[in-house]
This record gives C-alpha cells, sequence and structure tokens, in this order.
C-alpha cells in the first residue's frame, strides 16, 4: 500500500504539484515490481483538476481506470436534496424530465408520517438523519441510510397513504430507487466474473437516466440559472460519472484475471481522515506532511490483521472438553477474570494517556490564552496611540483652521484696503481732468488774448 499525501496553497501551483509527485510515486511503486491499476480519491475540485490535466473527460463512456469512493457521494446527493424546495432559504429546486419535483420537504414529511405510525417502517431513521447539524452531514451512514432500500419502501408507503394526492413524492420514489441500487451494488459482497453481470448494466442505466435528465432541463426555455436549480450540482454530477465509469472500468480489467468484490473498493477515505485529524493528533486537526506519513503506519497497523472479507477467518468446532463440570466453572472464572483485569489495565492506561493528553491541550489553551492576552495588551496600546493620534490631528486642524479664519479675515482687510486705494484712485483721476479742464481755459483765455492784440495791431496797420 503507496499512500501519498500532498500539502500545498496555491490552487494553481497545486495541481501542477501534484501531477509531478503522483507520477514520480507510481514511478517509485514500479520500480519495486509494484503496478498501479487504479486510483482512488475523494471528491475535492484538485482531485477534479488533477484528472483534468490527464485529458479524462469525467462526463465520457471511455474513462480510464481511474476511480472515487461512492461514500462521500452519497453526503452530496443528500445535501442537494436537502437545498431542494420553494422555500426561501432553498437554493435549488430539482425537477425530473416528467416535470416531478424532488424536495426535502418530502423526506421530512414521510419522516413525520413513519414516526407517528403503529408501525415504523424505517426503524433507524431519527431526528438526526431529518436535521442534522454541519458535524452530522459528514457522516456516511446518515446519507445513506436517507437514500438506501428501506428509506425507498417507507417513501412508497407514505405514498400510498395520501390516496388521491399520492402524486406529489413520485420524483422522490424516482430518484430513491436509483440511489437504492447504488448503495445496494456498491454494499454487494457477491464478487463480479463477467461483463454482462446486471449490476454493472444497472450502473451504466443510472448514468444514462442522468445524461437525459441533463439533455432534458439543457434544451428547456429556462435561463441559464434557472436551470442549474433543476440539477444536481456540476460537482456531484462530475463524482458520479467518474465513480461510476471509473468502477465499471476498473470492474472489466480486473475480470480478465479474477472476480471483483464491489463492497471492498468501496473504501471510506474519510475514515482516514479522521483517525490522522483526532485519534493520533489530539486536538490538532491540519497535520503537516511528515505527521500524515508518521501515523499512517499506526493507522494501517492498528486495523485488524485477518479481514472479514477474506476467507482466512474460520469458525472453531463445537467440541466437548473431557474436563469436568467444576473444572470447566473454575477455568471460566479464571479466565474472565483476567480479561477483566487485561481490560481494567487497559481502561486505566487509556484514561492516563486521556488525562495526558488533556494536560497537554490544557497547556496549549494556557499559552493560547497567554498569547491572546499578550496581543490583547498590544492592541489596546495601539488604540490609545491611535486615540492619541486622533486627538493630536483634531488640535492640527483646530490650528488649521483658526489660521485659515485669520488668512480671511487678513484677505477681507486687504480687499477693504484695495477698495479705498481705488477710490482714491478715483478721487486723483476726478482732480486731474478738472486741473486739465482749468488749464484748458486759461490756455483759451491766453489765445483769445492774443487773438485781440493781433487784431488791433492789425487794424492799427
Amino acid at each position: 500500500m503507496y499512500s501519498l499525501y500532498i500539502v500545498l496553497k496555491n490552487g494553481v501551483k497545486q495541481n501542477k504539484k501534484k501531477y509531478t509527485l503522483f507520477w514520480r510515486a507510481v514511478d517509485k511503486l514500479s520500480v519495486c515490481g509494484f503496478t498501479t491499476a487504479y486510483v482512488n480519491v475523494d471528491g475535492a475540485q484538485s482531485n477534479r483538476s488533477f484528472m483534468h490535466m490527464h485529458g479524462i473527460q469525467l462526463r465520457s463512456m471511455n474513462l480510464n481506470v481511474t476511480s472515487s469512493g461512492l461514500l462521500t457521494r452519497y453526503q452530496k446527493i443528500r445535501n442537494n436534496i436537502m437545498k431542494s424546495g420553494i422555500k426561501k432559504v432553498c437554493t435549488r429546486n430539482l425537477e425530473l424530465p416528467d416535470k416531478t419535483n424532488i424536495q426535502w420537504q418530502m423526506w421530512v414529511d414521510a419522516f413525520n408520517w413513519d414516526k407517528i405510525s403503529p408501525l415504523q417502517i424505517h426503524r433507524a431513521l431519527t431526528q438526526v438523519h431529518v436535521y442534522p447539524n454541519t458535524k452530522e452531514k459528514m457522516r456516511n451512514h446518515l446519507a445513506e441510510e436517507v437514500l438506501n432500500d428501506d428509506m425507498l419502501n417507507l417513501m412508497t408507503q407514505y405514498q400510498a397513504s395520501l390516496g388521491q394526492n399520492g402524486a406529489s413524492p413520485s420524483g422522490s420514489i424516482d430518484m430513491l430507487k436509483h440511489t437504492s441500487k447504488m448503495i445496494r451494488n456498491f454494499h454487494d459482497q457477491r464478487p463480479i466474473f463477467q461483463a454482462n453481470d446486471m449490476r454493472l448494466h444497472e450502473k451504466i442505466e443510472i448514468l444514462q437516466r442522468l445524461k437525459r435528465w441533463e439533455e432534458t432541463i439543457a434544451i428547456s426555455d429556462d435561463t441559464s440559472t434557472a436551470k442549474s436549480k433543476k440539477l444536481l450540482s456540476r460537482q456531484c454530477i462530475e463524482d458520479l460519472y467518474a465513480c461510476i465509469l471509473g468502477f465499471d472500468q476498473v470492474c472489466r480489467k480486473a475480470i480478465s484475471m479474477s472476480g471483483h468484490i464491489e463492497a471492498q473498493i468501496n473504501y471510506d477515505v474519510e475514515n482516514d481522515f479522521c483517525q490522522q485529524r483526532a485519534t493520533y493528533n489530539g486536538p490538532n486537526s491540519h497535520p503537516n506532511a511528515l505527521q500524515y506519513r508518521r501515523n499512517l503506519n499506526n493507522i494501517i497497523l492498528g486495523q485488524s490483521s485477518l479481514s472479514r472479507k477474506g476467507n482466512a477467518v474460520t469458525k472453531r468446532a463445537n467440541v466437548r472438553s473431557p474436563l469436568s463440570d467444576t473444572i470447566k466453572i473454575f477455568f471460566i472464572s479464571l479466565f474472565r477474570n483476567s480479561i477483566s483485569l487485561f481490560r481494567n489495565s487497559i481502561s486505566f492506561k487509556r484514561n492516563s494517556i486521556s488525562l495526558f493528553r488533556n494536560s497537554i491541550s490544557f497547556k496549549r489553551n494556557s499559552i493560547s490564552l497567554f498569547r491572546n492576552s499578550i496581543s490583547l495588551f498590544r492592541n489596546s496600546i495601539s488604540f490609545k496611540r491611535n486615540n492619541i493620534s486622533l486627538f493630536r490631528n483634531s488640535i492640527s486642524f483646530k490650528r488649521n483652521s483658526i489660521s485659515l479664519f485669520r488668512n480671511s479675515i487678513s484677505f477681507k482687510r486687504n480687499n477693504i484696503s484695495l477698495f479705498r486705494n481705488s477710490i482714491s484712485l478715483f478721487r486723483n483721476s476726478i482732480s486731474f481732468k478738472r486741473n486739465s479742464i482749468s488749464l484748458f481755459r486759461k490756455k483759451y483765455f491766453v489765445l483769445s488774448k492774443y487773438f485781440v492784440v493781433i487784431s488791433n495791431i492789425l487794424d492799427w496797420f
């Protein structure tokens, strides 16, 4: 088993580095004599981009030998159905090609009807299934139990109880018919030996049904936004194509060598992630690559050495012991006491480990509290500095306003002085005109006298 874990930050560089590291890992496996038959990935966007980088079309029927586990796909289908409805909080309203709707309210109504019925049909269905919180939405079995055969039976019986109004949950029943087939087939322990196995044909029929659903919505007259609300999300549809088609290719390749069991490939990768984050790292929910690599062997070794899916587990024959009943009871009691003592010792060790982890967690919390107090103190100092700076700025603003007021007063005074100077200049101009008129009169008087004298002289001659 070769596990690859990549810790990257940039979305564009992530796929490029993942591409290089993946094929480096495949090369190392081939050097050691191992052959990579398929790839099992989860439904992250980076994994879909990684598949697109290889030219793999997730909606094509010739998908390469690449498979994705279906356990997390049940969650996406359930989440899409939970968002479907006519309420304001609902972002979708799933509509099948026959114009029947799929709404989560139908699951709620069926649950409430089953709860008050004298004979409960779906006994595993609880409030947690219908009203899950954020953590409960990550549990795979809760998503399976609202999409399996029991839920299909409950929805069918609920439709029959409605009588003439029984057409309302028909779309949900049609959806449950396909999801229950997927869950039933992927949990089937019987191996597949032939390419014409009915279970493979059922998966292809589900994809063909999904493809017809997409084509019907695509040719409708609605807007692109309304079309997207009538379908499952694009990520969910691509994951279903990749999962079912990839599994079909893996089965057809394994049939030539030996039989293939569906339940063995339906691996829960979320279980590994939970063990990495909680079991071996305490409160560390984001382990780095080195911690992940070291803890992976602990997870593998901590599992059972004999798998229940194999044929190595045998039942012990029921052979009668030759010992008497008293000796049997004595040894049985001694064996039970030893087991009880061993369990108590294990419980004591677990409690000590838990206490040690709690102490470490307490120390970490105290350190975090101390850091938060320092950060709060720094923030308070920064706040005071900002207040001082604001006070200084206000004083500077007041000074500037006073200076501006003084400048305005000086400007008004200059205007008044200029006005007075203009008045004085006007008066001087008037006086100058008067003086020029008086001078002109004097000149005229002198000239008149001069002409009189000249006339007298001429008369004299």
